[in-house]
């Protein structure tokens, strides 16, 4: 055999050597001819056939391996599967809950709290105050507390107080006389007042205080327990010389009592003065400043009242 045709040869035998190992037969063995053929081929550079005995036995390609048959997927669904109905019963599907309807509820209207009774209120009688003004303590001592109420209809309304005031050294006394120093118990009038100063504003009579001016407790005098003028001398019976006692008479209302009838001996010149921090003869007294706007409220129009002891009693009166 000839070289070109021994080359060419060999060029065939590669080539069906390739193309088996790309189906995947495994490739034959060589023999030493065929493999020095297939050096000097590659040597000379000319493609060689390989001669008819050298050619293996050409094998049909392998059947393609089968590709697995794929479903696409399933797309995800979108409603509820219809219900499963069997011969013996149906299965439905399960009922929309239901929202409770809210209860109605009805706004609760609070009783009206009842307003606390005042001083005035718990008394047994005003009788016929418009304006009354309460002195009261525990029944002890000098010490007391006042407060002042204006009525209008059927209700009272505080007005001044509590505040601090002084009594008689005495106390508050059922039984008073001029050797006593102790203040009345009782509901009196409040009906004039006086004063050294000048009337301060008030709408009671005022009688500014004169040289003269004497408040007559000489039990024996037709004048017992009134203010009587220009009497200096006493000849009008002999008493408290209001001109003299300032501060404490700057400013004072009389207190009615043992007025009208005057019963003598039984007590006179009980008034709600200025104080000077001590106990009194029998007064009632408390600071200017409290004082003053007290004087300017009462109104004769009013019938203004004083109630005067210790809180059990005056709540009895």
């Amino acid at each position: 055999m000839s070289a070109p045709r021994r080359a060419r040869s060999l060029l065939c035998v590669a080539v069906v050597l390739t193309a088996l190992a790309a189906c995947g037969a495994a490739p034959q063995k060589l023999s030493p001819q065929a493999l020095a053929a297939r050096s000097a081929a590659n040597a000379s550079g000319h493609p060689t056939t390989a001669p008819p005995s050298a050619r293996p036995t050409t094998l049909p390609p392998p059947a393609p391996t089968p590709t697995p048959h794929r479903h696409p997927p399933r797309p995800a669904r979108t409603s509820a599967p219809a219900p499963t109905t069997t011969a013996s019963s149906t299965v439905r599907p399960s009922a929309t809950p239901t929202t409770p309807k809210p209860t109605e509820s009805h706004p609760v209207t609070p009783r009206p709290t009842a307003a606390p009774k005042l001083f005035p209120d718990l008394m047994a009688d005003t009788r016929g105050a418009g304006q009354l003004v309460v002195v009261t303590n525990d029944g002890t001592g000098t010490d007391a507390t006042l407060r002042a109420y204006q009525r209008s209809g059927d209700h009272w309304t505080p007005v001044f107080g509590p505040f601090a005031v002084k009594i008689g050294a005495g106390g508050f006394s059922h039984s008073v006389s001029e050797q006593t120093v102790a203040s009345p118990i009782g509901f009196f009038s409040l009906t004039q007042a006086f004063g050294n100063d000048p009337d301060p504003g008030t709408k009671l009579p005022y009688h500014h205080v004169a040289y003269g001016d004497v408040w007559v407790d000489q039990s024996a005098s037709p004048h017992y327990n009134t203010l009587q003028t220009d009497d200096a001398d006493g000849s009008k019976g002999t008493g408290e010389k209001l001109w003299e006692v300032v501060p404490l008479y700057n400013y004072g209302v009389v207190i009615d009592y043992n007025r009208s009838p005057i019963q003598a001996g039984a007590g006179s010149a009980f008034f709600v003065h200025v104080t000077d921090g001590k106990p009194t003869a029998g007064c009632v007294s408390m600071p200017v400043g409290n004082l003053l706007p007290l004087l300017r409220w009462l109104d004769p129009a009013r019938s203004p009242r004083i109630a005067m002891g210790p809180e059990g009693d005056v709540l009895g009166m």
